[in-house]
């Protein structure tokens, strides 16, 4: 087998395998990792991975996004929490507290565990292919917040609407900024 085919069949095993589906999940936990499974395939495109920096790569960018996927999953169970708490007549103030503290917490660890992988990410990466990482991020980042603003205001996609999905490799420029 061609090196670049095998490279792509690991590529597609370790998203398919990273960022699997199961019956249980909701549609926004289906649409999650169908975006996780799309926004790593762009990245490794861009960024001219050996196959070793390759699964090294995907496992920490999966470890990033789950790490961010639980964080938010964990911060909504306390605010839920806190609403039930203000609903109630006789709260104390050292409930709504402890609810507030528990999430100035989550959000340190959550940042503390993210710095540790994005050190482990920079350690993989040489300093070319950090900055694609740094630049295809946020232009993925954007475009696909673009499409789900497009997609809530109930307007057609414009001409360019498979730009998040296309696999055309761009100049690696400053990330587009919104007016």
């Amino acid at each position: 087998m061609k090196k670049g085919a095998s490279r792509w069949l690991l590529i597609a095993f370790l998203l398919v395998a990273g960022f699997g589906f199961s019956q249980e999940e909701t549609s926004r936990e289906k649409a999650e990792k169908m975006f996780d499974s799309v926004f790593s395939w762009r990245l490794v495109e861009e960024m001219n991975l050996s196959e070793q920096q390759l699964a090294s790569f995907l496992t920490k960018f999966k470890e990033s996004r789950e790490i961010m996927r639980a964080q938010r999953q964990r911060k909504k169970e306390i605010l839920q929490q806190l609403a039930e708490l203000l609903k109630e007549k006789n709260v104390s103030s050292r409930q709504i507290e402890a609810r507030l503290e528990e999430i100035d917490r989550l959000q340190e660890e959550t940042h503390q565990r993210l710095k540790q992988v994005r050190e482990e990410i920079k350690n993989i990466l040489t300093p070319e292919q950090r900055a694609r990482f740094l630049l295809t991020e946020e232009r993925l980042s954007q475009e696909m917040v673009r499409v789900l603003r497009n997609k809530m205001e109930g307007r057609p996609e414009p001409e360019r609407r498979g730009r998040f999905f296309n696999r055309e490799r761009r100049e690696e420029t400053l990330p587009e900024q919104r007016p």
